[in-house]
Order: C-alpha cells, then sequence, then structure tokens
C-alpha cells in the first residue's frame, strides 16, 4: 500500500511513524524503570546489611556490659 503510492499512502507512513515514536518512548520509560527498581533493590539490600550489623553490634555491646556488671561486682 505505502510503495505502491495508495491515497492514503503519506497518512499511512505518518501514522507509523509516530507508533515507532510511542514505542520507541515506552521502551526508553521500561529502560528508565528497570534501572530504578536495580537501584532500589541495590539500596534494600544496603539497608538489610546495614540492619544486621547494627544488630550485630548492640549484641556485642550488651555482651560487653554484661561481662563488666560481673567482673565489678
Amino acid at each position: 500500500m505505502l510503495k505502491k503510492k495508495h491515497p492514503e499512502s503519506d497518512d499511512v507512513r505518518q501514522s507509523l511513524q509516530r507508533l515507532n515514536s510511542k514505542w520507541n518512548e515506552l521502551l526508553q520509560a521500561s529502560n528508565n524503570r528497570g534501572k530504578g527498581l536495580v537501584e532500589l533493590k541495590d539500596i534494600l539490600m544496603f539497608n538489610e546489611q546495614v540492619d544486621k550489623v547494627e544488630m550485630w553490634m548492640r549484641e556485642k555491646v550488651s555482651t560487653h556490659e554484661v561481662e563488666f556488671v560481673k567482673n565489678k561486682f
């Protein structure tokens, strides 16, 4: 239809270009969202590690406080 110079071929060509443009926008938006999700996952994993370290530190401080009290009295 486009190659045979159909009377509507220019309209079809423009519609196809708009469709391709919107498709490319959608792909870009999808890629951006994916990157954002990866970044959020990394932040979540980091925060989980921080929580584990904080818990470990509290346990160690608590253990040392108990030992200190035992040794003092």
